[in-house]
């Protein structure tokens, strides 16, 4: 199965597991998880749509997941610092971070995928015109 089909399907499987969190549950806790899933998924559903277009624009791609990750923690920012957040804020701000290396590791290893792809494109459209 395809790498892009893979990352897409998974995307679209935790928004609708984020989806139906946010139906039965609308407890605080819930919301901010909820919040991490949905820009994971995002961050996944992004990926896959580049790489099945075969579209390397690696500046684009930074700048639509760095606007997700920042909308990310801009929300799970006030969710936590809301008066109905009663739940231990060490461990909310440790599924934060670890939701936040996990994205930031999904870009930057694409970014360097598609910087490796561009160049050994370049070198075979050398090669061939030699």
């Amino acid at each position: 199965m395809k790498r892009y089909l893979i990352g897409i399907s998974a995307g679209v499987y935790l928004l609708i597991l984020s989806l139906c969190y946010w139906i039965f549950f609308k407890n605080p806790p819930v919301g901010l998880f909820i919040t991490l899933l949905c820009a994971f998924a995002f961050t996944l559903i992004i990926s896959g749509l580049f790489e099945y277009r075969k579209y390397y624009n690696r500046n684009l791609f930074l700048a639509i997941t760095t606007g997700i990750l920042a909308g990310m923690l801009t929300l799970s920012y006030l969710q936590t610092s809301s008066q109905a957040y009663q739940n231990n804020l060490i461990l909310s701000y440790l599924l934060i971070g670890i939701f936040t290396v996990i994205i930031i590791y999904l870009m930057y290893g694409l970014n360097r995928k598609w910087k490796n792809l561009k160049n050994h494109e370049k070198q075979k459209r050398v090669k061939s015109a030699a």
